[in-house]
């Protein structure tokens, strides 16, 4: 038996299976910014990730300031904010945490010492132009770098 993705969330489309949630930021966050979870922050739970911590929480939807309530997807198809814009002949290729830039992701893995290797997901529409882009979820720590 096989199963149809019409059998999912009313049939199949980019937006049909996602799982995302609602929470708040502690600084000015955009689309496509790749957070985290951390302690003691005044005004949330969520800020940009960086790559010398060990975890992702998911991407932001929106565009906000600190203390606002934003909309976080973990898995499915969205839109990821890179360091830079990926071309046409990207697509497919994997996109990780950038070493440089909190919360925003690269298509190189970081290589310095006391980074972690966090895989973001896969390219899913890229034109060299934008640089946010659509993602296919896949968020994974890969490795700490010591």
């Amino acid at each position: 038996m096989s199963l149809s993705p019409s059998l999912f969330a009313g049939g199949f489309d980019e937006s049909a299976i996602k799982i995302q949630f609602n929470l708040t930021v502690d600084e000015t966050v955009e689309e496509g910014n790749i957070l985290a979870v951390f302690a003691g922050g005044s005004q949330g739970q969520l800020r940009k990730a960086r790559s010398a911590t060990n975890q992702v929480i998911g991407i932001c939807q929106s565009n906000a300031t600190a203390g606002s309530t934003v909309n976080i997807v973990q898995h499915g198809l969205t839109r990821v904010r890179m360091n830079s814009a990926p071309s046409a002949s990207d697509i497919g290729k994997p996109i990780y945490l950038s070493q440089s830039t909190n919360g925003v992701a690269s298509l190189t893995a970081p290589t310095a010492s006391g980074n972690n290797v966090i895989k973001i997901g896969y390219i899913y529409r890229a034109n060299g132009v934008a640089v946010t882009i659509d993602v296919i979820l896949s968020i994974n720590f890969i490795v700490h770098l010591g």
